[in-house]
């Protein structure tokens, strides 16, 4: 089956530019000046900027002062976890921990592993049997180590599965507590722009936008409103509402998820919460972070957001037909998905193919002209199991045995109907060809991806609720952290080291200077670091253009 025309089933690595996006990309590229110089061309830069910065803004009814823009979500992951806790443990010594779970990007984990090194501790929340975070048993934590915990983060939309977490029972959580919580929503760019608009329908559920149903509470008089800068400002105040979509949370996103360019992403950070830099240089954003603001880039962001908000009604219900047609695809090929009967992102469904290795089906598709991957972008191309994949219950070779298949704006009926035609074909070949040490051809139930999201009663009972692997208030945080990391299946990945010294005292570093090595022993009790958060600057006198 010769490649002819690719069918694209990977958005949630990277998906196609908008038009729209290109078109303002190119007309923000004819403007020269840099965004941070004072000069006629540069303030007119900073006009694309700050118009972008408020369209996005508006569609997230925050206000434009908290969107600190980066180079991605991984960025953005970064800067949220190691500035925020910095900054937090500067404002207060003893907010030295950290919690997320065991299902986060690696972008998130990452930052959490160089905190321990720098002397945090990490807690990873419990999972239920189902694949989910344990509501109940984080909320306990949250609530004990309320004193300590220097910032809470955790997924919106898993980036391999599709499966949400209740991110906004967890935030409300961390808001009771008055600790910072934080989420990665790069895969959840159709939740965001519907959960901060829905606050005009007063809908008392926003997790049901997740229903299935197609359901969004997008209201297109908010847009018309969003075409003057004075009508944005009042759209904004009317929306918002902390009792819908907890706005005092942290979040990151990225905009080449959403059919904008690459290299431009975004951190949304509540003015009042400290939050310490992690690069060095002009501070042209807001102090938060430096490195000369990619105009274009912004502009095309801003474009593409736009445009998918108008569509988000149609968009959710074309995203959750697609999704069912495949589900009836990969049913007809005994493949099993994960996370089937929970709330799931309709752009992203990872399934199992039992006695097959993926990587292997993938080869044949993108032969076959159909782009699909083995899991994050991120760690493909390296043949390893995905740590997420394995905390939910499942081995290593049940792991190596799936694909995640994602759709995005310009996704069709076409692009599943080539699909149609080549995967019972290549299934049925390499199961003929099948691996002597790979003959399984049914996955054992409980605690195996067979019963991850079924709709047992045992599963729905435990869905976010239940005892955590270990009593909250039990044992020292190093024994806790193991505890909850031994959750998932024993084949998982080791349990995060805690960086605690031999003597057991946090080893803490200057704040002011997050780059440099500090070894067991060698505390600095007096960090440099101002945990105020900084002045706000107006783009007139934003620092000097360069870098």
């Amino acid at each position: 089956m010769p490649a002819t025309t690719p069918h694209y089933l990977d958005h949630a690595a990277n998906g196609r530019l908008r038009p729209v996006a290109r078109q303002a990309w190119l007309d923000a590229a004819q403007h020269p000046g840099n965004p941070s110089a004072v000069n006629a061309a540069g303030r007119a830069a900073r006009r694309i900027v700050e118009s972008a910065r408020e369209t996005i803004a508006d569609l997230l009814s925050v206000n434009p002062t908290t969107i600190t823009f980066t180079s991605g979500g991984t960025e953005a992951d970064n800067l949220a976890l190691i500035g925020g806790a910095r900054a937090a443990r500067c404002a207060d010594p003893d907010r030295r921990l950290i919690m997320t779970s065991p299902l986060e990007h690696h972008a998130v984990l990452g930052a959490a592993h160089q905190l321990v090194d720098e002397g945090f501790e990490l807690i990873l929340t419990p999972l239920t049997e189902a694949g989910r975070i344990n509501t109940a048993a984080a909320a306990d934590l949250i609530r004990l180590e309320a004193d300590h915990l220097a910032l809470v983060s955790v997924i919106s939309v898993n980036n391999e599965t599709g499966i949400i977490q209740p991110v906004d029972r967890l935030a409300a959580a961390a808001a009771q507590a008055g600790v910072g919580f934080h989420s990665d929503r790069v895969q959840d760019p159709l939740g965001l722009a519907a959960c901060f608009s829905q606050a005009d329908k007063k809908d008392p559920n926003p997790a049901a936008r997740w229903s299935g149903n197609g359901r969004t509470a997008f209201d297109q008089t908010e847009t018309a409103a969003s075409k003057n800068s004075a009508a944005r400002r009042s759209t904004t105040k009317q929306l918002f509402r902390p009792d819908v979509c907890q706005p005092q949370t942290a979040f990151s996103l990225s905009a080449h998820k959403l059919g904008g360019p690459m290299g431009i992403g975004a951190l949304v950070w509540p003015s009042q919460w400290p939050l310490t830099a992690i690069n060095y240089g002009g501070g042209q954003e807001n102090r938060h972070r430096s490195g000369t603001i990619p105009t274009p880039l912004v502009a095309a962001f801003a474009a593409a957001f736009a445009e998918l908000a108008e569509q988000q009604s149609s968009e959710m219900a074309r995203l959750q037909a697609l999704q069912d047609r495949l589900t009836e695809l990969l049913d007809g090929v005994g493949a099993v998905i994960i996370g089937r009967e929970l709330p799931r992102s309709p752009a992203i469904t990872y399934a199992l193919f039992p006695g097959l290795i993926g990587q292997d089906l993938m080869v044949l598709l993108d032969q076959a002209g159909l782009s699909v991957s083995t899991g994050a972008a991120c760690t493909a191309g390296v043949p390893q199991a995905s740590e997420g994949l394995m905390a939910l219950g499942l081995t290593q070779t049940e792991a190596l045995s799936g694909l995640r298949f994602s759709f995005g704006w310009d996704s069709s009926m076409d692009d599943l109907a080539a699909l149609e035609e080549a995967l019972p074909v290549l299934v049925a070949r390499l199961r003929q060809a099948t691996r002597p040490d790979s003959t399984a051809t049914a996955l054992p139930p409980l605690h195996r991806p067979a019963s991850v999201g079924t709709n047992t009663p045992a599963a729905a009972n435990s869905l976010d609720s239940g005892s955590p692997a270990t009593s909250p208030g039990s044992g020292n945080h190093q024994v806790r952290a193991a505890s909850l990391a031994a959750n998932t299946s024993a084949q998982s990945p080791a349990p995060v080291q805690i960086g605690d010294d031999s003597s057991g005292s946090p080893t803490q570093p200057a704040c002011a200077y997050p780059d440099t090595p500090v070894t067991p022993g060698s505390l600095d009790t007096s960090p440099t670091c101002d945990p105020t958060p900084p002045a706000l600057d107006s783009p007139s006198s934003t620092s000097a253009a360069g870098n």
